[in-house]
């Protein structure tokens, strides 16, 4: 009885991965159908560049606000190695690489009709515009994060500087 028991319930386990494979496959047609209609590659692009402007804007401000002051070389070197950094980013994080990712959070985060319909809306005008304007979207809300994260990273340095006097301080009273 329990041999038999343990034979239905592999079967069941195999139809049922079998199953989830056939929809995973289809999900991922439909995933990989949905991404490229929402320019999903060009908007990755759009991001880096992004990305490597408001860096390029931030650090400088960023070590100004903490009272560092860069020679012209060191801007120089400063703004090569950044270059060198988001080249590396944009590399690993490339769409090629992270195309599989994403196809799959979507393949399994939304069913097959949930894809088909998203895929129906980024195909109509209203679809279409909304991803015409998404990069100013981004554009807009890119600027107000940044003043936040240059004020956030006042903040963090003040307390830095606050806490290392303090623990000068405190080695000094020690001894």
């Amino acid at each position: 009885m329990k041999k038999i028991l343990a034979i239905m319930m592999m079967t069941v386990m195999a139809v049922s991965m079998f199953a989830a494979e056939a929809v995973s496959a289809e999900r991922s047609k439909l995933a990989g159908e949905l991404l490229t209609i929402m320019r999903q590659e060009q908007q990755m692009k759009n991001a880096f560049q992004m990305m490597r402007n408001m860096q390029q804007k931030m650090l400088p401000q960023m070590l100004e606000q903490n009272g560092v002051k860069l020679t012209a070389d060191q801007q120089a070197e400063q703004k090569k190695m950044m270059d060198e950094v988001m080249n590396i980013v944009e590399e690993e994080m490339s769409w090629n690489k992270l195309k599989p990712i994403v196809v799959e959070a979507y393949a399994t985060t939304f069913s097959e009709q949930e894809l088909k319909d998203l895929t129906t809306f980024f195909k109509s005008p209203a679809g279409q515009n909304f991803l015409d304007k998404t990069p100013m979207l981004q554009q807009q809300m890119m600027s107000s994060i940044q003043q936040m994260a240059m004020n956030m990273n006042k903040k963090v340095g003040e307390l830095v500087q606050k806490r290392a006097a303090e623990l000068q301080k405190k080695q000094v009273d020690q001894k």
